[in-house]
C-alpha cells in the first residue's frame, strides 16, 4: 500500500517518537543530580569560598571608616535637619530629601575619618591600640588603596549632594570635604597646629554638620535657635577634640604631633577643657529657656538624671557632659519634631 513504512523505517520512526521522552528523563536526572544534598553542599560551598573574598575586603573597610566613632556626629547632622523642619512648619515633608541629607552625612564622616587613618599611618603604627584601629597601619589595606577609598566616599557624597537641588548646603557640604582634607593630610595638616586643631574640629565636627543638616530643610539658618545650637555645638567638638588629644598626649609626643595640648601642657588643657564645657553649658540652658511644652517638664528630669549619675559615680563627669548634652537635644527636639506630625 503506497505510504505504508517498512519494517526497520516503522521501527526508526517509533524511537524517533519517544526521543523527546527520552530528552526529559534525561534533563529530570541532570536537575536531580545537582540538587541532591552532596552536590548543593558542595555548591554552596563554592559560592561561600568565591564571596569569602569579597566579604574579609569589606570588613577591612568598613574598620578603615571607622563607623562607631562617628556615629555621635552623625546625631549632630539629625538636629539640625529636625530643626530645620520645626522652623519651616509649612513647608511639605520630604522623605528622600531626609535620606539624602542623612547619607551624604555618613559618607562625609565616613571620608574624614577614613582619610584621617591614611594621613596618621606613621604615627598610628606606633600604638598598638591605634594599630588595631587603622588597617593601613596593621598592613591589612595599602596606602594607596585608602587613598582611593577616601576619595571615592567623598565624591559619591558630593554627587548625592548635588541631586539635593539646595545651593546652600552643597556649599557647606563642600567645606566640610576641603576642611576635612586639610584637617589630616599635609601639607596644612591643621590637627598638627596649636590653636588650628581645635577650632577646625570644632567647625568641621560640630558648627558645618548641624548647618549642613539644618540647610538641607531650610534656608532660615540665622535664628536665634539655630546660632545658639551651632554654638554649643562648636563647644562639644572642642570638648571632644581636647579629650583625644589628651588621652594621645604621649603617643603625639613620640610621633612628634605638636596639638594644642601639647602646646599647652596637660593641667592647662584641663583647665581648658572645663572652662569650654562651662560656655557649653550655658549655651545648653539658654537653648533649653528657648523650648516649650513638653520640653519644659522633661529637662529636669534629664538634668537630675545625669547628676545623679555622675555624684554616685556611675559615670565620669566627662561622659555624664554627653549625656546631658544628648538628653538636652532630644527633649528639645523630638517632641517639636513629633507634634509638628501629629498637628
Amino acid at each position: 500500500m503506497a505510504g505504508r513504512l517498512d519494517g526497520p523505517r516503522q521501527a526508526h520512526w517509533r524511537l524517533a517518537g519517544l526521543r523527546p521522552l527520552t530528552q526529559v528523563w534525561e534533563m529530570f536526572s541532570s536537575v536531580k543530580y545537582y540538587m541532591s544534598p552532596h552536590r548543593c553542599q558542595r555548591n554552596n560551598d563554592m559560592a561561600l569560598e568565591s564571596i569569602e573574598p569579597l566579604r574579609h575586603k569589606a570588613n577591612i573597610y568598613y574598620r578603615g571608616v571607622r563607623a562607631r566613632d562617628w556615629f555621635g556626629y552623625l546625631g549632630m547632622c539629625a538636629v539640625g535637619y529636625a530643626l530645620g523642619i520645626v522652623a519651616t512648619p509649612s513647608s511639605a515633608f520630604d522623605p528622600l530629601l531626609m535620606a539624602k541629607s542623612a547619607v551624604s552625612c555618613a559618607l562625609f564622616l565616613a571620608f574624614c575619618f577614613s582619610i584621617n587613618n591614611y594621613a596618621d599611618v606613621e604615627g598610628d603604627r606606633l600604638d598598638p591600640a591605634k594599630v588595631k584601629k587603622n588597617p593601613i597601619a596593621s598592613g591589612m589595606l595599602s596606602p594607596r588603596e585608602a587613598l582611593a577609598l577616601s576619595i571615592a566616599i567623598a565624591l559619591c557624597g558630593l554627587a548625592i549632594a548635588v541631586t539635593m537641588a539646595n545651593l546652600i548646603s552643597l556649599g557647606f557640604y563642600l567645606v566640610l570635604v576641603l576642611l576635612g582634607w586639610a584637617y589630616s593630610v599635609p601639607p596644612l595638616r591643621l590637627k598638627g597646629r596649636p590653636v588650628a586643631d581645635v577650632v577646625s574640629h570644632g567647625l568641621m565636627l560640630g558648627v558645618l554638620l548641624f548647618l549642613f543638616g539644618h540647610s538641607a530643610a531650610t534656608p532660615e539658618l540665622f535664628s536665634q535657635e539655630a546660632i545658639l545650637v551651632s554654638a554649643s555645638m562648636f563647644t562639644s567638638s572642642v570638648i571632644f577634640e581636647l579629650r583625644n588629644h589628651l588621652s594621645d598626649i604621649a603617643a603625639d609626643s613620640i610621633s612628634g604631633t605638636l596639638t594644642t595640648v601639647g602646646w599647652l601642657g596637660e593641667e592647662s588643657s584641663r583647665r581648658l577643657m572645663l572652662a569650654v564645657a562651662a560656655v557649653h553649658l550655658v549655651l545648653l540652658a539658654a537653648f533649653l529657656s528657648m523650648s516649650t511644652g513638653l520640653a519644659v517638664y522633661l529637662a529636669p528630669a534629664a538634668v537630675t538624671l545625669v547628676s545623679a549619675l555622675v555624684l554616685t559615680r556611675r559615670v565620669s563627669p566627662e561622659r555624664g557632659l554627653d549625656f546631658l548634652t544628648v538628653g538636652v537635644y532630644i527633649v528639645a527636639v523630638v517632641p517639636r519634631v513629633v507634634m509638628l506630625f501629629i498637628a
